[in-house]
């Protein structure tokens, strides 16, 4: 993992406009719209088919602008992501796999809320970009979420940081990226659909009084494709789940993981004063397959990607309900 400041002697991303000249640890981005030029790919020392880029900013709230920013983020004319953003943020995007060209290498961040401070339209500080290589899947490959675990690249928003073992989820969704040989994704649409078989190993620690009744329903999506759907006590159990991902070609997946019973310790009676919201603890991922699914099974697909539950679901202000 490499970290650049704007500040430092070797900076060797080129601010092309929309920018101030460095000041102290930052340099503050100018107008609504910020362009930048980051070596990516072959040719540069920031190497790598798939890579995260960390940019920590920072959004003043002033009277004129009380909400934060809206900022869109878009590398080589893709958008990557858009984000509101209030005080000092760490922002998270994951480049395309086929940044070699360099017009891929360009970073446009439009400030749709650029505020007016000293009577210039000054949006946000820029304090430092972190660019990190992904590692991608391996059929068999466990992989890790605990402290120094390489995998932890792996996570997007909604996670604490990595302790001795595992990853917790924060707030009510958590996202992963995952990265797959472009040569294993590749299916035709005449013979079917190349799917992904995904072990997911969770854990949940949060009932602390053996009577409390306090269920989690984790849901684990793709953009709005629901893949799957379960129920598990809040004990500390470890529970592996199986999640199949129809790859349709695409080698770069956005898991969404969305734990409807995450709440605090606090609420839960464990500890008064952390009102942190946690859902389950990530231990380990293994790709256990890749395969296609014929189209004559095509009807098949809702049943693979959503196995029967015994219990009932019902969502109730993050609680749950067995039947």
């Amino acid at each position: 993992m490499l970290t650049i400041k704007p500040t430092d002697d070797d900076f060797d991303i080129v601010f092309l406009s929309g920018w101030k000249s460095p000041e102290h640890d930052f340099i503050w981005s100018l107008g609504p719209v910020n362009i930048m030029n980051i070596p990516l790919g072959h040719g540069s020392k920031y190497r790598g088919i798939n890579l995260k880029i960390k940019i920590e900013i920072n959004v003043p709230l002033t009277a004129s602008n009380p909400n934060g920013s809206r900022l869109t983020f878009m590398l080589g004319g893709t958008v990557l992501l858009e984000q509101t953003v209030r005080g000092r943020t760490r922002i998270i995007l994951h480049a395309p796999a086929a940044v070699t060209e360099p017009r891929l290498n360009i970073l446009h961040i439009n400030n749709h809320d650029s505020a007016s401070i000293d009577g210039m339209a000054l949006g946000f500080q820029l304090y430092a970009i972190e660019i990190e290589e992904v590692p991608m899947l391996s059929q068999g490959e466990v992989l890790a979420f605990g402290r120094g675990s390489p995998y932890t690249s792996l996570l997007g928003p909604g996670w604490k940081d990595p302790e001795e073992g595992f990853c917790w989820s924060t707030g009510k969704e958590s996202k992963l990226t995952l990265f797959f040989e472009p040569e294993a994704c590749f299916h035709d649409e005449a013979e079917g659909v190349r799917v992904a078989e995904i072990a997911l190993s969770l854990s949940f620690h949060d009932r602390n009084d053996p009577e409390l009744r306090h269920w989690h329903i984790i849901d684990v999506m793709i953009e709005q494709l629901l893949l799957y759907r379960q129920i598990h006590p809040g004990i500390g159990a470890l529970v592996q789940i199986r999640v199949y991902v129809p790859l349709r070609s695409e080698a770069t997946q956005h898991l969404r993981l969305i734990d409807h019973g995450a709440t605090s310790p606090a609420r839960l009676g464990n500890d008064v004063n952390d009102h942190t919201v946690l859902g389950f603890q990530l231990v380990t991922l293994e790709l256990v397959r890749l395969f296609t699914l014929p189209c004559a099974e095509m009807g098949e697909m809702a049943a693979l990607f959503l196995p029967e539950s015994p219990l009932s679901l019902s969502i109730d202000g993050g609680r749950t309900n067995a039947a």
